[in-house]
């Protein structure tokens, strides 16, 4: 009977010594993960700060316009970029945070194809 108890608490002495290793295994883990997140913080704050730098457009540098219209997406109304329309030519800027390609199927297809073909 001795021996049986004495077995228990050996394997017990060892479960006890594995699982704390797990245990500062994982507070080692998750100490890496949390100075990762923050270098990834402070990346994301770097490019978020240089995004505004690049995309911002003084008001000297805007078109000056005999009409501005805002473009806005049919569905929601939400404004896609503004049209500052002249006598003799019309510029198109995008809203702050809106990206524009040229190969998007409705922006070939009708803006390229239909209006600017037309004109």
């Amino acid at each position: 009977m001795a021996d049986l108890s004495e077995r228990g608490v050996k394997g017990g002495e060892e479960e006890i010594k594995k699982l704390a290793e797990y245990r500062l295994f994982l507070e080692e883990k998750v100490r890496e993960l949390e100075e990762q997140v923050e270098l990834y913080r402070g990346l994301l704050k770097v490019i978020d700060e240089r995004l505004k730098q690049l995309s911002f457009v003084p008001a000297t540098e805007m078109p000056v316009a005999e009409e501005v219209r805002p473009l806005r997406r049919q569905k929601d109304g939400f404004v896609m970029a503004n049209a500052y329309i002249k006598r003799d030519e019309v510029v198109i800027i995008p809203a702050q945070g809106v990206t524009l390609y040229v190969t998007t199927p409705p922006f070939k297809s009708f803006f390229l194809g239909k209006v600017l073909d037309g004109m």
